[in-house]
């Protein structure tokens, strides 16, 4: 209709820096512990109001601060991000978690089991997920004996009786677990 001219429209915009996504963990890191996941995300001052973790198991978590039981001992790479109350959407935030499996204690006795005759404990532990570096016996009787290697040992037991021998074992990964044997001790004849 003729009309000319130009409209000018004011607008006042704020730009926020984007979130920092980032994450702390702490747990064991052997099966079956759960690993617990703390978020340390710089939000900038704004209010976080969704939080994104990927466990690279198929599982996943949507509140701040969540634990994960993990199935199987292998790397992870667990992924994390935030929403901000303004909808500002972080980068994403990998680190890799190595969850390891247990040793599998375990130990031989030779035989016969005579009282105050020498007894050979023989290790045969094993570990799939580094090496065995301490063994810990408890023979029953009163002795205990801290290792640091498989090396075959003799106890003699001064009693006759059923002892529960225990043996714990600890590898290169700080993962423990122990096994329970029975050691009969006979009596020796009399002649």
């Amino acid at each position: 209709e003729g009309c000319s001219g130009a409209q000018e429209i004011i607008y006042d915009l704020q730009v926020f820096n984007r979130p920092v996504a980032d994450f702390s963990i702490s747990g064991s890191g052997c099966l079956p512990d759960s690993i617990h996941f703390s978020d340390n995300a710089n939000t900038g001052g704004r209010s976080a109001i969704k939080w994104l973790w990927d466990f690279d198991d198929g599982q996943s978590a949507s509140i701040k601060n969540p634990a994960h039981l993990f199935a199987a001992a292998k790397t992870y790479n667990v992924k994390y991000s935030i929403v901000t109350d303004i909808g500002c959407l972080s980068d994403t935030a990998t680190k890799q978690v190595e969850i390891n499996a247990l040793p599998v204690p375990n130990f031989s006795v030779s035989v016969p089991n005579c009282v105050t005759k020498d007894i050979t404990f023989t290790d045969a532990s094993t570990s799939s997920s580094g090496s065995i570096t301490k063994w810990s016996w408890n023979l029953a009787d009163g002795t205990n004996l801290a290792k640091t290697n498989a090396t075959p040992f003799t106890h003699n037991y001064s009693s006759t009786g059923t002892f529960n021998v225990v043996l714990k074992t600890e590898t290169s990964k700080g993962c423990i677990d122990s096994v329970t044997k029975k050691v009969t001790v006979s009596p020796l004849p009399v002649t």
